[in-house]
């Protein structure tokens, strides 16, 4: 099986992550093979400053971390303890961020048969979607 691209996500929230809210949802990406989670790790920074970096096994029995228990897809720890210090210099005090490794599985088949016609990606850019709607408000 040919690799997708993938992509470093980082969803910060006011509180608790709301496992129940975003559970479900990232499993029905999962089941529609649009998105596969790589590796997933927690992040809680308080209003000191001071970082607290965990994955799913460290909160066993939390019923907002038990709901992801069964998203990751691949081995934890691709995502380095380089990449986490950055993120954590740039997450909000008194926040918590959910940092996900995601494939995207839907481009898998779209470079397959790009390489087979003899074509390759040759740039790629995310666009926010703040950007996008606030590019959109202005155009219309």
């Amino acid at each position: 099986m040919s690799r997708a691209p993938m992509e470093l996500v980082v969803v910060e929230f006011s509180g608790a992550i709301p496992g129940a809210q975003l559970a479900p949802e990232l499993r029905r990406l999962i089941d529609a093979d649009v998105i596969r989670i790589v590796d997933l790790v927690f992040m809680e920074k308080d209003d000191n400053g001071d970082v607290v970096i965990f994955e799913l096994r460290d909160r066993e029995g939390e019923d907002a971390y038990e709901a992801f228990d069964e998203l990751v897809y691949a081995v934890e720890g691709l995502i380095a303890d380089e990449d986490l210090d950055e993120i954590a210099a740039d997450v909000q005090a008194g926040r918590t961020a959910a940092i996900l490794l995601v494939e995207h599985v839907w481009a898998a088949k779209l470079a397959e048969i790009t390489r087979g016609a003899g074509g390759e990606v040759v740039w790629s850019e995310r666009i926010p979607a703040a950007v996008a709607e606030a590019v959109a408000a202005a155009v219309v």
